[in-house]
């Protein structure tokens, strides 16, 4: 029998790694505006600056970065405050990259699941005629977006290497590799870009104390999404990926190729990741272990592929624990539930229940 370990961004965000939605977009954000200075005369009584996300313009002069106290003064919002300024100023944000106004404006947004599943539904607002500039236009905001996730991401998984020796977490070592004798080979499935779980597959070049044990078992993984320290053989997978939905009936019916640039199953084709996948699953019988994954629609092809397939025996959620002390397990239950769709009772035979999962707890780091 196999073991997969799946993680997703709730493994690196229990390892204290700022990669939630609201990090990156506080920071796409504060770097964007920064880059506003002094606005420029334009002509006709107006004053203008711009970057590639949204242009400022005004009917004086003024420096924005010395003028207005801080950036979130002005998050969401259409015009900036200037307190020492009249109103007359009339100073207004324009945002010309759209898709990052839709999600400036979705206080919800909080997984990168979340970003992907916001794609989908601009998606088929463009199909509507709704989305202005159309699929063209999305895909070229989508990819701007992406450039900076890649930059911001980058930022964070450097910072890995100034882990000490207390890493990784002894917890989390030891649930991977619970039971491990009856157990032929394990597999890190990550979702995620950066590589946190390298300290935990044996692939870090960091020493630890654990490093015996897992240097016993027949250890691999994947990076399904694109690896950031290997862009150029295993780029960045960053779209939607839930083909049983049924508006995705229509967008094939539409016979227009750039409704697909984002859709995950078509740049999984790019690399063998994929193909290594299915042949792992197809090679005996596997316990799955979700590290910090939601379990969201945006991936929901893939996750059907595995939680439905015949060789899947078990799938044991690690769930969150709330500051109130309750957690998340019901909602991640739910989440992979979404993902039976041929037989829903297999579901409640695979799932394993909660009184018999554990926490994803650090217990050097905490959450």
């Amino acid at each position: 029998m196999n073991r997969i370990i799946l993680i997703g961004n709730g493994f690196d965000l229990a390892h204290g790694l700022e990669t939630s939605y609201k990090h990156f977009i506080d920071w796409l954000w504060e770097r964007e505006f920064n880059k506003i200075g002094r606005l420029e005369y334009i002509g006709a009584g107006k004053y203008s600056c711009e970057n590639d996300f949204f242009s400022i313009s005004a009917k004086s002069d003024v420096n924005v970065n010395k003028e207005c106290p801080n950036y979130s003064f002005i998050k969401f919002k259409e015009y900036i405050n200037f307190p020492d300024r009249s109103s007359r100023l009339n100073c207004r944000i324009t945002f010309k990259n759209y898709f990052l106004n839709r999600l400036l404006n979705n206080f919800s947004l909080q997984n990168w699941v979340d970003i992907e599943e916001e794609y989908y539904t601009a998606l088929k607002s463009c199909m509507k005629g709704e989305y202005e500039g159309g699929i063209t236009k999305l895909n070229q905001d989508l990819k701007k977006i992406k450039e900076a996730l890649i930059l911001y991401l980058n930022k964070i998984n450097d910072k890995l290497s100034n882990y000490t020796m207390d890493f990784p977490d002894k917890e989390i070592i030891e649930n991977i590799y619970s039971n491990s004798e009856q157990i032929k080979n394990i597999l890190f499935l990550n979702f995620n870009y950066t590589s946190t779980h390298k300290f935990y597959s044996g692939e870090s070049n960091i020493k630890h104390k654990y490093e015996k044990l897992i240097k016993d078992k027949n250890v691999s993984s994947i990076q399904i999404h694109g690896s950031l320290y290997d862009i150029k053989n295993n780029p960045i997978i960053f779209g939607y990926g839930d083909e049983v939905d049924d508006e995705y009936m229509k967008i094939e019916k539409m016979n227009n190729n750039h409704y697909f640039e984002n859709i995950k199953t078509m740049n999984y084709s790019k690399t063998n990741q994929y193909e290594d996948l299915r042949r792992y699953i197809n090679s005996d019988k596997y316990q799955i272990f979700l590290l910090g994954h939601s379990c969201g629609l945006s991936d929901r092809t893939l996750l059907s592929m595995l939680f439905e397939h015949e060789n899947c025996i078990s799938i044991r959620p690690f769930y969150w624990i709330k500051p109130d002390d309750t957690n998340n397990y019901s909602d991640v239950y739910i989440n992979i539930s979404r993902h039976f769709i041929s037989d829903k009772k297999i579901c409640r035979e695979r799932v394993m229940s909660e009184e018999s999962c554990k926490p994803l707890t650090l217990t050097n780091y905490g959450g």
